[in-house]
């Protein structure tokens, strides 16, 4: 029987509710699962959705004239507290001696745009699209330009479900890539879908913003939906290390495997 699209949708989602409750699987940064990881908890990596997404930036307003990461010093600059940017910003401030006081403002970025910080941890899929259609003029200030390299969502399990429910793993992310695949494909037809279940979202504004999404969405031959290997997660592991965060050192390819996206893809 050949689904249609909305069928096949609607299938999608009931899947991953199901897995959801089931506690099949999960989904954050690599940096979430690797902390989680050092403090005990067996989790595993089977997929990667945004390779070298760079999520995390700064913001500083545009009449600010701060534009480079030097133009920091000595400024006052919005941080999360507890997030994973946190760790991101404070490494690439520390490795180009920038020095900056931090002030804990979470998601409120009210603070920066009445001049009160001078600037503020951002994901550029959210605020630095969210602010600029506010006309609020705005400059970005990223750390892959310093040589910090970072990655968005990834798929995540733990070891006991891939021993003992292998199948169920394989069938979920199997779903899972499917939708990646077809929301980078077929773009508007997956903006309609989530516009018709969220219906106080602004179509324009998250139109860009899955555009955004969709340029570091790995859905390439070279690297296809759900693409990860060592390197991605061994810099995150020694950026992390290098900020202290970890409890406790282990060997990251323990964190990750690829069995299950080669048995996908084979």
């Amino acid at each position: 029987m050949k689904l249609t699209n909305r069928q096949m949708i609607n299938l999608l989602v009931s899947i991953l509710l199901i897995v959801s409750l089931v506690g099949c699987a999960n989904m954050g940064g690599p940096d979430t699962l690797l902390v989680a990881r050092s403090n005990g908890q067996l989790l595993v990596a089977i997929g990667v959705i945004h390779k070298d997404s760079n999520f995390p930036v700064i913001l500083t307003l545009k009449s600010s004239g701060l534009t480079k990461l030097e133009d920091l010093q000595g400024k006052k600059v919005g941080f999360f507290y507890g997030h994973i940017s946190t760790d991101v910003l404070r490494n690439v401030l520390r490795k180009n001696n920038i020095n900056v006081e931090e002030v804990d403002v979470g998601f409120n970025y009210n603070p920066l745009i009445a001049g009160q910080i001078d600037a503020e941890w951002a994901f550029r899929t959210t605020a630095g699209i969210n602010l600029p259609k506010k006309g609020i003029g705005i400059n970005v200030i990223t750390p892959k330009d310093y040589g910090i390299n970072t990655h968005g969502y990834t798929i995540f399990t733990t070891e006991d479900m891939i021993k003992n429910n292998p199948e169920l793993v394989k069938k979920f992310l199997k779903a899972t890539l499917k939708g990646v695949e077809y929301t980078v494909n077929n773009p508007d037809t997956a903006l309609e879908y989530v516009l018709k279940r969220e219906v106080i979202l602004n179509k324009e504004i998250e139109r860009e913003r899955l555009e955004e999404y969709n340029k570091v969405t790995s859905a390439t031959k070279q690297y296809p939906p759900g693409y990860m290997d060592k390197k991605m997660f061994q810099e995150t592991y020694d950026r992390l290390k290098e900020e202290k965060v970890l409890a406790n050192d282990f060997d990251v390819s323990n964190a990750f495997t690829t069995k299950f996206l080669d048995e996908i893809y084979s």
